[in-house]
C-alpha cells in the first residue's frame, strides 16, 4: 500500500500553468535578446543558441578568442540587466 502511495505523488502531472510560466519566461528572453546592440545579439546567437565553440565564432566572425570571451561576458552582463529590469 505504502508503495502505491509513493509512486501516485511521484508522478509527474501537467499542468497548464507551467506552460503558461515556461511561455512568459521564453517571450522574455527573446525580447532581451533582440533588444541587445546588434554585436552583443550575434555573439549570444551564436554561443547559445547555434552552440558554436568560441574557436568557430572567432573564425566566423574573425576576431580573436580573447575578443568572443570579452564580447560574450558582455553581452550576458548586458542580458541579465535587461531580464532584471524586466522582473521589475
Amino acid at each position: 500500500m505504502e508503495e502505491e502511495a509513493l509512486s501516485q505523488m511521484s508522478v509527474d502531472r501537467h499542468e497548464p500553468i507551467h506552460d503558461l510560466i515556461r511561455d512568459e519566461q521564453v517571450r522574455k528572453v527573446r525580447a532581451a535578446i533582440a533588444d541587445l546592440s546588434e554585436l552583443d545579439r550575434e555573439v549570444v546567437l551564436d554561443f547559445y543558441f547555434d552552440s558554436l565553440l568560441l574557436r568557430d565564432i572567432s573564425e566566423k566572425r574573425n576576431c580573436p578568442i580573447g575578443t568572443v570571451k570579452r564580447r560574450l561576458f558582455t553581452a550576458r552582463n548586458r542580458l541579465r540587466t535587461k531580464l532584471e529590469e524586466m522582473m521589475i
